[in-house]
């Protein structure tokens, strides 16, 4: 299966401007719960959506998130899928600083403070 071009994954998140969660090689997830990884954020200056791009395309447990924050600001992270919402997957989600999480299967954004 052929990976996802960068032109490619940029292409995908401007037809889908609310977000997006999909693997290396484009196919939409559609179950789970995505979590940020600290090492594969382009938000707050960590890393480059290139950046992003590249550690999504050599690891077999990473895909690709985008979403949109409070103030519009569009972003592409490195994101690892928990198969479900439990203790797990905000503990998680606490160790790589994120502030919430996205449950793909309904939809809503979960906070993990």
């Amino acid at each position: 299966m052929k990976n996802i071009t960068f032109p490619e994954l940029l292409a995908f998140a401007d037809r889908n401007p609310d977000g997006f969660t999909i693997d290396k090689y484009g196919k939409v997830i559609t179950k789970g719960v995505a979590i940020a990884v600290t090492n594969g954020q382009n938000d707050f200056n960590k890393m480059t959506p290139i950046e992003v791009y590249l550690a999504v395309r050599q690891s077999d447990e990473l895909v690709f998130g985008g979403w949109r924050d409070k103030d519009g600001k569009y972003y592409i992270d490195a994101v690892h899928i928990a198969p479900y919402m439990n203790a797990h997957a905000i503990r998680f989600a606490q160790m790589h600083s994120q502030k919430a999480v996205f449950n793909i299967t309904t939809s809503e954004t979960i906070e993990t403070n």
